[in-house]
């Protein structure tokens, strides 16, 4: 069941590059009613559970996917964002070349988010951040005016860093754990023998997912790429994309996977204060209404990712069950 979040969104994209006329002309209807039916079976979820029914899919589908409560948390945030993203396109771009191609992006970025939720090994976490990440890039370049050029430029060339961090800390933690799903990784760290090569890893892929999720100091590409993008894209991006590709994953990882000394504790909840306070600044300093909300947004999510972490740092050797 769990597959079809990913392999149904793949199916659509398909069929609308059929070459087909009226198939092209129907991609908002069929994108609008992928997503619709991604909310409500997550709102349907708490009545008529999934697990009841059998992953048909399974036997061809070589991915470790799992959920829990922030699983369906997410999926249901990516539907709702991404539906109103489909909506203010509709409104906004009025090329039907253009808003065609926003559509075939939309689903490519969704099949990333909701894999991404999913996933319940490193590896398959990594591949599809960056199918969010690529996505994002083509997104803000929609208009293929300079500005939205540079910004996706900026966005680009921090994302590749990012790529680097987070590869060279999978190779880490394959190196300490042999095994790069999340239950490997979280029993190498009670391993003494491991101590060095997985602080080195977790502090790598925290390097990552801090360019990722716009955390000051490298929060540079945020701003510019959030108000040279169409509004549409703004939507998605502020809204659900980047929260994804950074904060979820910081929280998933560093919450219930990584476990850490309280010193490291510190040194996330210090960057996260900093981070705050410093976007807050920024935020009073603009004359730009998207450039203010995109600092605006970094100031908000790493406080949420602040207070959850905090919580979540009792409950790292108890909150293992959606392994």
């Amino acid at each position: 069941m769990l597959s079809l979040f990913i392999l149904t969104p793949l199916l659509i994209l398909f069929i609308l590059n059929l070459p087909i006329d009226f198939i092209r002309k129907a991609a908002f209807w069929l994108a609008g009613a992928l997503l619709l039916s991604q909310i409500l079976s997550v709102l349907l979820h708490a009545l008529i559970p999934w697990s009841i029914y059998p992953d048909t899919f399974k036997s061809f589908f070589v991915f470790n996917l799992s959920i829990d409560s922030l699983t369906l948390v997410m999926l249901l945030a990516i539907g709702i964002v991404a539906f109103v993203a489909l909506i203010v396109a509709l409104c906004t771009i009025a090329q039907e070349r253009q808003r065609f191609n926003f559509v075939n992006l939309l689903l490519i970025c969704v099949i990333g988010m909701n894999t991404t939720v999913l996933a319940r090994d490193i590896f398959s976490l990594y591949v599809f951040i960056e199918i969010t990440s690529v996505s994002s890039f083509i997104l803000i370049a929609l208009e293929r005016n300079k500005p939205a050029i540079e910004g996706t430029f900026k966005y680009l060339i921090l994302s590749a860093i990012a790529t680097v961090f987070m590869l060279c800390a999978m190779a880490f933690f394959l190196l300490a754990a042999g095994d790069l799903s999340f239950a490997a990784i979280h029993s190498a760290f009670y391993n003494p023998g491991n101590n060095f090569i997985l602080k080195l890893a977790v502090s790598l892929f925290l390097c990552g997912l801090f360019i990722k999720s716009g955390v000051a100091p490298f929060h540079g590409w945020l701003p510019d790429a959030y108000s040279v993008a169409p509004a549409s894209v703004s939507v998605l991006l502020a809204g659900i994309a980047t929260k994804i590709s950074g904060v979820y994953v910081l929280l998933r990882l560093f919450g219930s996977v990584f476990v850490l000394n309280p010193a490291f504790q510190s040194i996330l909840l210090f960057a996260g204060a900093f981070s705050i306070v410093l976007a807050a600044l920024a935020a009073l300093t603009q004359d730009d209404f998207k450039r203010m909300l995109s600092y605006s947004s970094i100031s908000h999510r790493i406080y949420y990712s602040c207070l959850r972490l905090r919580y979540a740092s009792g409950l790292c050797g108890s909150g293992i069950s959606f392994l």
